[in-house]
């Protein structure tokens, strides 16, 4: 059920064109990642008034949202707030909704915006996408097109009275009522949300030197807390020094890829870091170039072990994010690479190491 707080509207008498510029600040807070991201909000308000939004520095007027979950009531709770430019508040409205998915909300934030931008907004200026959404009986945002419709909003602030927030006294939000006898209760929505990740990594004891090479990765989120990921690095080649002096100073050059698929759980979460400790299994293959050598022998191995990572994420602008991770990988089997000399002794020319390394930097964005 829908709950209005307050009121979020320039007065119809108040002498204040629609300036051409705002900004947009659209914050998710833990647990509530899965709700419509700000990107998705400009691009249903800028169908209908066009390019509105500008960077902050640049804006007449702020919009600023948060959506965050109702621990003990359930469901969600939005706020939405307009400031000017030095920082005065000139209105606020708040929406809570009992339902398990904060995507009931996406048509009524999005109208509340669209009336913050144009106090004059009328019914037949809407989306037909949009009011379709806000015609279900079952949508949040019903009450808030029966309340355009009305007219109430122009109407609830007098004409010459200064904006300002104008807060009224919640609504008890309805408790879930427990299943009728022989009834089942539906399951609630998985939010899923999936991010596609691009960097750079660092490893010791992968191959003979120290290592690096690119990364890139896929994850998917299957609640709040955890996460599936799984990454790919492409070691570049490396060389390996044969282990008696020779003229030539030969070596032999290893690369490697290794994979890893890995399970999260964001044990310290805030709105702008989050902390994830992972487990998983990691899969290296190597191959070698022996090419220098008098009588070649290129190799190829593969071990596979457990793997343990840790990562921190900064979310820097939505949908983008920063992240910084270590992992460590213990092949079960390790497999090294050797060559003969010219006395035809086998040498040990590279072995992994029992427990090997690395680091990486990366960023990532939202789908």
């Amino acid at each position: 059920m829908l709950v209005l707080f307050a009121i979020t509207v320039v007065p119809a008498g108040h002498a204040w064109a629609r300036p051409k510029s705002f900004s947009l600040n659209w914050v998710r807070d833990p647990d509530a990642e899965g709700c419509i991201t700000s990107g998705a909000l400009a691009r249903v308000i800028e169908s209908m008034f066009g390019p509105v939004f500008v960077a902050p520095s640049e804006a007449a007027f702020a919009i600023e949202g948060r959506i965050w979950p109702l621990e003990h009531e359930g469901g969600f709770r939005a706020r939405i707030s307009v400031t000017d430019r030095g920082g005065v508040r000139l209105g606020v409205r708040e929406l809570s909704n009992a339902a398990p998915s904060c995507r009931s909300f996406d048509a009524a934030i999005a109208l509340v915006i669209a009336m913050s931008i144009d106090p004059e907004l009328g019914v037949e200026q809407l989306p037909p996408e949009l009011l379709d959404s806000l015609s279900v009986e079952a949508d949040p945002g019903a009450a808030l097109l029966a309340e355009l419709r009305s007219g109430a909003v122009k109407e609830s602030v007098p004409a010459r009275q200064p904006l300002a927030a104008v807060v009224e006294s919640p609504a008890p939000v309805a408790a879930p009522q427990p299943p009728a006898a022989g009834e089942s209760r539906p399951p609630e929505a998985t939010e899923l949300s999936a991010q596609l990740e691009a960097g750079y990594a660092a490893g010791l004891a992968v191959l003979p030197q120290l290592s690096s090479g690119p990364l890139v990765g896929v994850a998917l989120s299957v609640s709040p807390r955890w996460t599936f990921a799984l990454r790919g690095v492409l070691w570049l080649p490396n060389d390996a020094l044969l282990a008696e002096p020779n003229p030539r100073d030969l070596a032999v050059p290893i690369s490697m890829v290794l994979t890893s698929l890995s399970a999260c759980f964001s044990g310290i979460r805030s709105s702008a870091l989050v902390w994830d400790a992972c487990g998983g299994v990691a899969n290296g293959v190597r191959w070698s170039d022996a090419s220098a050598l008098q009588t070649p022998s290129d190799v190829t191995t593969v071990d596979v072990g457990p793997m343990l990572s840790s990562q921190v994420r900064l979310r820097v602008l939505d949908p983008f994010e920063l992240r910084a991770s270590i992992a460590a990988y213990a092949p079960l089997q390790r497999q090294g690479f050797t060559y003969r000399e010219l006395a035809n002794r086998e040498q040990e020319l590279f072995t992994p190491g029992r427990v090997q390394g690395w680091a990486w930097i990366s960023a990532a964005i939202a789908l």
